[in-house]
């Protein structure tokens, strides 16, 4: 009777055992993330190469394509580069953008996003202007306090102007309601002050430009 009694202990704490686990599995399919079936938050970074002088881009798109809202979405990433970049921004559709140099080679992009309903996005665009050919290299984050890490990485080429070609490129941006024909040089300096590019193409006509130059001459008597 002993042995039977043991071999029908040891068949109830097989059962025992068994709806246990069955019970474990459950509670872990229940306390499994949010995001793992509902949030899907996925980025796609298209660079658009250029010029020494001229515009280079990143453009990256931020997306939720599940079905919950993606929460508290930060983007962010590093930019190194052998090229003189003289000009740079970061701007976004949604949010806030910082672009700051590290170091001469190395900068530094920290957006915060906010929140993305589902089939949503948010549009950063990067934009650099270099005076030397060279690579632009970037890596790339995005995540939310509702999904997991993603990352892109990639490489823009700064092509060297052809022979013959002028280097000192104008760009048009708004200055305090007044329209500005730039060179690239004294790009950075009026975009940190707020000002705005209007034409990356550069200006309208030689009128512009004589224009913007005497606009620059009052700036700098006023100290701005």
């Amino acid at each position: 009777m002993g042995r039977v009694s043991t071999f029908l202990d040891v068949g109830a704490y097989l059962k025992i055992a068994a709806t246990v686990a069955v019970a474990l599995l459950a509670f872990g399919a229940m306390a499994s993330p949010a995001w793992a079936q509902d949030t899907q938050l996925g980025m796609q970074c298209e660079p658009v190469a250029g010029t020494a002088g001229a515009f280079v881009t990143i453009k990256c798109a931020v997306g939720n394509g599940g079905t919950t809202e993606a929460e508290g979405i930060s983007f962010g990433g590093v930019l190194t580069t052998d090229a003189k970049i003289i000009g740079f921004e970061a701007i976004t559709t949604q949010g806030s953008c910082d672009l700051v140099p590290a170091s001469p080679t190395l900068y530094v992009l920290g957006c915060q996003l906010g929140d993305l309903s589902a089939s949503e996005e948010a549009l950063v665009t990067i934009k650099l202007i270099a005076s030397t050919s060279g690579t632009i290299d970037y890596q790339m984050t995005a995540r939310a306090d509702n999904a997991p890490l993603i990352k892109a990485v990639g490489q823009i080429v700064v092509d060297p102007l052809p022979p013959g070609e002028d280097d000192s490129g104008r760009v048009l941006v708004d200055h305090n309601g007044k329209e500005l024909c730039l060179p690239l040089a004294a790009l950075h300096g009026h975009l940190k002050h707020g000002d705005e590019v209007i034409d990356e193409e550069g200006c309208a006509d030689a009128a512009g430009a004589k224009n913007g130059k005497q606009e620059r001459e009052g700036v700098g008597a006023s100290g701005k």
